[in-house]
């Protein structure tokens, strides 16, 4: 069992991801094969070929597999930048910088626990996922409830740090820039209500 230490919502988080990278991954090699059967049923009609006929058929095939397994890349390349953008929009919003490491990307060991996962843990959470569905609520979109309350209230650097040192303490946060809003001593009760 592959353990990323993840919270459960995170770890979904990476299942989905994954479904969504295999299913562009399995409809790549669909395509790949269907370049060798195009090849097969047009152009293997004779029972013998010279050598240039075969070298010209095996450079036509090489083109087109190339060009798919290209365009792959580059389309999981991309696909990658807009999830990273999705995490960092996030992260910019509670005001935090994020950082990679990028020589993590291929270390073999941490690969071969994400292959493992994806073999193991990744089937059998897909199935239990798939027999205990429920609806989930759905993030608030730009101009929800969370911008007006930025607009409203603006940034709180001392909300943010106790939610840095406790991430479990991120609803007494809001209560305390709820209470601020409102006057009176709302900070103080907030501070209390932490502790």
């Amino acid at each position: 069992m592959a353990d990323f230490g993840f919270n459960e919502h995170h770890q979904n988080e990476i299942i989905n991801y994954m479904r969504f990278a295999r299913s562009k991954r399995l409809l790549r090699l669909k395509t790949i094969d269907s370049c060798f059967e195009e090849l097969k049923d047009s152009r293997l009609v004779e029972e013998t070929f010279t050598v240039d006929e075969v070298r010209e058929m095996l450079d036509g095939l090489q083109m087109v597999v190339r060009g798919e397994v290209e365009m792959e890349l580059i389309n999981t390349a991309h696909t990658n930048v807009l999830l990273l953008r999705q995490l960092f929009s996030q992260a910019e919003k509670f005001y935090l910088r994020l950082q990679s490491d990028i020589s993590e990307l291929e270390n073999r060991e941490l690969l071969e626990q994400v292959a493992e996962f994806e073999k193991t843990d990744f089937k059998t959470t897909n199935k239990m996922n798939l027999e205990t569905s429920k609806p989930k609520l759905a993030p608030l979109n730009e101009g929800g409830v969370s911008e007006l309350l930025n607009k409203k209230v603006g940034p709180q650097p001392d909300a943010f740090y106790i939610h840095q040192q406790d991430p479990d303490i991120v609803l007494s946060g809001c209560m305390w820039v709820h209470s601020c809003s409102g006057g009176e001593n709302g900070r103080s009760s907030a501070t209390h209500s932490t502790q």
